[in-house]
């Protein structure tokens, strides 16, 4: 499993950040060299974009295993970006737990 977080630090103060979006990325093809992963992701809520938490899953299928590291970053989070994702009412939601999933 690829795990993904994005965790900003205000003006670089490290002990202030905080995981604001999570991304798992799981095989389910036993490591193919042509494999198909499993995608899911969770957002903390956005209050400037006025956006509540949400989750997301989707899939993306034949993807060559012989690509960098960064196209199995890059094209999870397209897919992502284009899947239907669901509000939370959670306002303390913590997009760590997709990690956990």
């Amino acid at each position: 499993m690829l795990v993904v977080k994005i965790e900003p630090a205000p003006s670089g103060f490290v002990p202030m950040r905080r995981c604001i979006c999570g991304l798992a990325v799981a095989n389910v093809s036993d490591l193919a060299d042509i494999a198909d992963y499993r995608v899911i992701g969770g957002e903390s809520p956005n209050g400037l974009k006025n956006r509540p938490a949400g989750i997301a899953e989707t899939m993306f299928l034949n993807h060559p295993g012989r690509h960098r590291v960064w196209a199995l970053v890059e094209r999870p989070c397209g897919v992502i970006m284009k899947a239907g994702w669901v509000g939370l009412s959670n306002p303390h939601f913590d997009p760590n737990f997709v990690i956990e999933i």
